[in-house]
């Protein structure tokens, strides 16, 4: 699962339960205490461990794990949380999970991950 701070409320995006069930919804709160599930299925399917980024006052999906542990490279963007548009369905980046990404000087940097095949990632990809 992804948490961001997005327009004054946190929110909680996919994940994975303990029991394997994936999540494509969206969880929000504005104190971290109360949680509200403001959307049961986003575009982008069931998947965990994608990054999600705040840029320019837009949310940015990147990659994850679908179900049975398959690596994703697509990045989605969303203006208010809840209609969702893919940007790619197979950016330059092998598709991958648990990687990180920020956003930095104008610019996304993303940085590692796994394939789930067990292969770690040290590469360092940018949007420029």
């Amino acid at each position: 699962m992804s948490y961001v701070v997005f327009r004054g409320q946190i929110l909680l995006i996919g994940g994975i339960t303990g029991l394997a069930e994936y999540s494509n919804g969206i969880w929000a709160s504005n104190d971290g205490l109360n949680w509200a599930q403001i959307v049961v299925g986003c575009p982008w399917g069931q998947r965990y461990t994608s990054q999600v980024v705040v840029a320019n006052e837009k949310l940015y999906l990147f990659g994850g794990f679908e179900p049975g542990n398959n690596p994703t490279n697509d990045v989605w963007v969303s203006d208010d949380g809840s209609n969702w548009s893919q940007l790619t369905a197979s950016a330059p980046w092998s598709a991958r999970a648990q990687h990180r990404v920020v956003w930095f000087n104008n610019t996304f940097v993303l940085m590692g991950g796994n394939d789930g095949a067990g292969t770690h990632n040290n590469e360092v990809w940018t949007s420029v």
